[in-house]
């Protein structure tokens, strides 16, 4: 760090000597508040992000020329040209080097060959489609993973998870969510849409209604009270009472049906809950029922039901009353009883 401090401090002096005893020293001195003062101002951000240095980078090299011009004038027949120009080319690639290696060094001599970021877009451009929006989770807001992508998206930081947040990407219209991290809070703003399906280790689906972009998702957690209610009147009870279930990480056997099976949960519709069923599915945030249908991995065997960020909570399995069209519809969250006729709608 010797050789970086004393090159910028030579820099420091040089461009404050060149200021003071410019003809136009009025307009050098503007020159150099134009890159001292953002830096006063927003020193916040100036440190939080390296690219707003971009801002005060044209003044800053025009001060840096008015400094070498000011070596040159000053050098010019005391010293030979190339012996200057040597002189000049040396402080300048020395700062330059020392202050700026731990950014390229890695990448031109040691290039990661996959990064968490490059395998995210890879995920989303396989199963997003190209027109749709998408919310990124895990990687701050820096944009890498969405242009590696080619998507339209959100980068959701931690410090925007608010509700108006969740509100503004129902309004227009986010269906698709990547997760880098499940576990953490800030995807607890899925609990905003009332369908929501978990599609892979880090994927979800968001919808209003499951007519809408979930028919082939096995595993879907809703807040839909209207089938809620229905599930838990109508429906098959398999266990006769509620599996309590620790979230403290451990594994619960639940019986599911062949077909379809409603989880009606009582504790778990709360902020920071997480509930899996399959280890290759990324975990669902808290909601009142989970539907496991036609396409989960040993539907009919028992399944772990996993809990975690809470205290406990209840599961109540469900299944759809034996009919023929419970058994032959492949959309498989719909039943029939001999007075009902059950189809999803909207929450």
């Amino acid at each position: 760090m010797v050789p970086t401090s004393g090159s910028v401090s030579i820099w420091i002096g040089v461009i404050a000597v060149a200021v003071v005893l410019s003809k136009r020293r009025d307009f050098w001195i503007g020159m150099a508040l134009a890159v001292l003062l953002p830096i006063a101002v927003f020193f916040n951000v100036f440190v939080v992000h390296d690219y707003y240095l971009i801002a005060v980078t044209p003044a800053l090299a025009c001060l840096v020329g008015v400094s070498v011009d000011f070596i040159w004038t000053r050098s010019r027949g005391r010293f030979p040209p190339l012996v200057i120009v040597a002189g000049i080319a040396l402080l300048w690639v020395a700062p330059l080097y020392w202050t700026t290696r731990w950014y390229w060094e890695p990448n031109a001599f040691n290039p990661p060959t996959v990064s968490p970021a490059s395998q995210a877009a890879a995920l989303i451009d396989q199963t997003v489609p190209y027109d749709a929006p998408v919310v990124v989770q895990g990687f701050t807001w820096e944009p890498t993973t969405l242009y590696y992508a080619h998507r339209d998206g959100l980068m959701l930081d931690p410090r925007i998870a608010t509700p108006a947040v969740a509100h503004l990407l129902r309004s227009h219209g986010f269906r698709y969510w990547y997760a880098e991290t499940p576990l953490m809070p800030e995807n607890d703003l899925l609990r905003s849409w009332p369908w929501i399906g978990t599609t892979g280790g880090h994927t979800y689906r968001m919808s209003e209604a499951y007519s809408i972009g979930l028919a082939q998702v096995p595993l879907i957690a809703t807040r839909n009270r209207r089938m809620i209610d229905m599930a838990r009147s109508t429906g098959q009870v398999l266990d006769q009472s509620p599996i309590v279930t620790p979230c403290d990480g451990t594994q619960h056997l639940v019986p599911t049906a062949p077909t379809t099976t409603w989880l009606i949960l009582t504790g778990a519709d709360r902020p920071g809950i997480r509930i899996s069923v399959d280890s290759s599915l990324a975990p669902l945030p808290g909601f009142p029922a989970i539907v496991v249908r036609r396409g989960f991995p040993h539907l009919g065997d028992p399944i772990d039901v996993v809990c975690t960020g809470g205290d406990r909570i209840g599961v109540h399995p469900r299944s759809p009353p034996e009919t023929p069209r419970s058994r032959n519809s492949h959309a498989a969250i719909e039943w029939q009883t001999p007075n009902v006729k059950w189809h999803p709608g909207p929450a």
